[in-house]
């Protein structure tokens, strides 16, 4: 279980088996790094531009499965699912449209942010 900050989308703490572990975010909400309640690490990662994991370190390649700020990695296809449509990081962009069209505010349609180090886009 996944506790996430009131009102938003960025994963605090894991709760798995009456343990707790803290999850560490970048200033984007991008979780980075794990760890116990003795404050020990149990996992890190470190993405590229386009959120692949670059770095892994931990139990499985699922122990934190949050990449940006609202995604969930779908392991099963390699792709992360943002609410209303999935992105690929290997593309760095979504595999379908926009939902609210050009009122997103990427003309591409497809696209993730404009900046990556400033923007998130947490519904997809």
């Amino acid at each position: 279980m996944y506790r996430f900050e009131q009102g938003g989308f960025v994963p605090c703490t894991k709760i798995k088996k009456a343990k707790k572990h803290s999850i560490l975010v970048d200033h984007l909400g991008t979780p980075t790094q794990m760890y116990d309640e003795e404050g020990l690490s149990t996992w890190y990662v470190e993405l590229d531009s386009f959120g692949n994991l670059k770095l892994n370190k931990g139990d499985s390649k699922t122990e934190c499965p949050f990449r940006y700020q609202g995604q969930y990695e779908d392991v099963e296809t390699g792709l992360y699912y943002n609410r209303f449509r999935y992105y690929d990081p290997k593309d760095g962009g979504y595999i379908s449209q926009d939902p609210i069209g050009l009122a997103g505010g990427n003309p591409t349609l497809y696209g993730y942010v404009h900046d990556i180090s400033l923007w998130i886009d947490p519904f997809g």
